[in-house]
């Protein structure tokens, strides 16, 4: 187990309570965020930390030469970017913006100028961060990881299809920009990359606090009616267990050979250990 990942949480787990803080406080209007109960300060928390978790998981973040110094940075800056997010939405000419449809054509000269300054240092860190990517190699391991967030967004998609939803349309919350953007900031080896993702960590974390798991819904529909269609459900169901006895029997050795084990010994599925080199043998038989 990766306790650093944990350890992580407390991290989130600050972020998160500081965000829900600042949402009862007068500096929010009341009405610009989901309701706060005694359930979403609780639970939201839960979810929260899941999906941290399993972000840092999915992008293999990597945390080098960790010291205090690195440390105290991520935490201070994965708490002014949730804190100064959620102001940014009390501006009023910032309150109407979303991402979704043309909403280009929509942009006043005060939004613009608004989104260069904070868009250009961002676009920095960003450029920055796929050149190192490229020049340590790293490239498979990120496109894997941003591949499975946006098939977990296709079969969402599919789903609404699926069940007849009406006027099927994307909306891009700032929280789903976050985590794709968090997934490729996995590479925290210098304060620079740690300042990425945490600005781009803490935005997701106070997306979540103040408007609730609905902040990862990229796609938007005007249907509410319950599903009652059995039928639609359970092929679906077929569709994906077959698919995954497919899987499973193609690449069960790709899958899997880093987790095959008898009685404690590594088979032929798993990896080998490499033996000594000859001079470290010829040097231990002298002795």
């Amino acid at each position: 187990m990766n306790y650093f990942l944990l350890y992580l949480q407390l991290i989130y787990l600050n972020t998160f309570l500081a965000s829900q803080t600042l949402k009862i406080t007068p500096l929010i209007t009341y009405g610009h965020y989901r309701k706060i109960t005694v359930y979403s300060y609780s639970y939201d928390l839960t979810l929260a930390l899941l999906i941290s978790y399993a972000i840092n998981n999915v992008s293999n973040i990597s945390f080098k030469n960790i010291s205090v110094k690195k440390l105290f940075i991520y935490q201070g800056v994965t708490l002014l970017s949730a804190i100064i997010f959620a102001l940014l939405g009390e501006v009023k000419f910032l309150q109407n913006f979303t991402i979704s449809g043309d909403f280009w054509k929509h942009l006043s000269l005060r939004e613009i100028i608004v989104f260069l300054i904070i868009g250009i240092p961002l676009v920095y860190l960003t450029c920055r961060d796929f050149f190192i990517i490229w020049r340590d190699k790293r490239c498979k391991n990120t496109i894997f990881a941003i591949s499975a967030m946006l098939t977990l967004f296709i079969v969402n998609y599919v789903l609404l299809i699926v069940n007849s939803a009406k006027n099927v349309h994307y909306h891009i919350h700032h929280a789903i920009f976050s985590t794709f953007m968090a997934l490729q900031f996995n590479d925290l080896s210098n304060n620079l990359m740690i300042i990425g993702n945490a600005i781009y960590m803490g935005v997701l974390i106070e997306g979540i606090s103040f408007y609730g798991i609905q902040e990862l819904y990229i796609f938007m529909t005007d249907s509410t009616t319950p599903i009652t269609n059995m039928y639609y459900s359970l092929v679906i169901t077929v569709v994906g267990i077959i698919g995954w006895i497919f899987i499973t029997c193609l690449n069960f050795k790709r899958i899997t050979k880093y987790h095959i084990y008898i009685r404690g010994k590594p088979t032929m599925l798993a990896p080998i250990p490499k033996p000594a080199p000859e001079r470290a043998l010829t040097a231990m038989e002298g002795t």
